[in-house]
């Protein structure tokens, strides 16, 4: 919840995202450290430790949930790769390192 207040006062900086009448929240805690929330139109809200939306939602949501399944610690270079294979196993596509920006 003290996240949420930081977020609505704008006591720190934060990441937001719309697709469809969705919202994604990403802030860092100082106590909790890095939250992702998603956000429906009536405002109900969730945490998550990885999210999708948009088209393919839910392909992409059972590719995170099995590689979080063991509840992993990721490191950032984990995370980036996991976004990006979860986007190229959902699309069905290989990416070139000249096509994606991180």
């Amino acid at each position: 919840m003290k996240l949420l207040s930081f977020v609505l006062n704008m006591d720190m900086r934060c990441l937001s995202m719309y697709w469809q009448d969705v919202a994604m929240v990403l802030g860092i805690d100082d106590e909790n450290g890095p939250r992702l929330f998603k956000c429906d139109p009536a405002g109900h809200f969730f945490g998550h430790k990885a999210t999708s939306a948009g088209l393919k939602e839910q392909e992409a949501i059972n590719f995170l949930e099995k590689k979080m399944k063991n509840d992993p610690e990721f490191s950032y270079d984990d995370t980036v790769q996991t976004a990006i294979s979860a986007l190229q196993s959902v699309l069905l596509e290989d990416f070139k390192a000249n096509e994606i920006e991180v």
